[in-house]
């Protein structure tokens, strides 16, 4: 047999073993379906990737001698240690990043906005914790009252003469 012939041959037996593991599945309860679902999964994934690699001809030839050697290669697959749990939280991560990334944009936008229609200029964004959105003076004796942004402590600040007015504080860049 040349090598294709024993890769498609070990292919077709791997694929009716899926076949039988399916049609059993299909034929439990819901819950134990849910029960061997990753199994499954991962099976279907061992199919997938003989499609997309050859293993040498020795190989195929012992992996035939099982009588099942889906199965075989599932139990060894599972007894691996694997980095999948630490590649979904990777992917958490970088989500969670990508839309708070998004939100500073756009909290960023608003105040860019803010300052051009009152103030005909663009806000300084250099130190995230402090960005100045209001500046003008107060009583007869013009003191001076700021207000800023903190986008990275989600809080809006006003100070009257350089001291602590007020502070709202909020949970989430989204909410303020």
């Amino acid at each position: 047999m040349t090598n294709e012939q024993w890769n498609t041959t070990l292919y077709k037996q791997m694929f009716t073993e899926q076949e039988q593991f399916r049609d059993w599945l299909l034929a439990q309860p819901p819950q134990e379906i849910l029960n061997y679902a990753y199994e499954y999964v991962m099976r279907e994934d061992i199919l997938l990737s003989l499609e997309y690699n050859d293993l040498t001809d020795a190989q195929a030839a012992a992996l035939l001698t099982s009588p099942s050697p889906l199965a075989d290669v599932y139990a060894e697959f599972d007894k691996l240690e694997s980095s999948h749990m630490e590649e979904i939280w990777s992917c958490i991560e970088s989500r969670a990043d990508a839309l708070q990334a998004g939100l500073l944009d756009r909290a960023k936008t608003l105040i860019d906005e803010f300052c051009a229609y009152e103030y005909a200029s663009q806000a300084d964004f250099s130190d995230l914790s402090r960005v100045n959105i209001a500046y003008t003076t107060v009583g007869d004796e013009d003191i001076p009252l700021q207000v800023h942004v903190d986008l990275e402590g989600y809080k809006i600040e006003r100070k009257l003469d350089g001291k602590p007015l007020d502070a709202r504080q909020y949970s989430s860049l989204q909410e303020l």
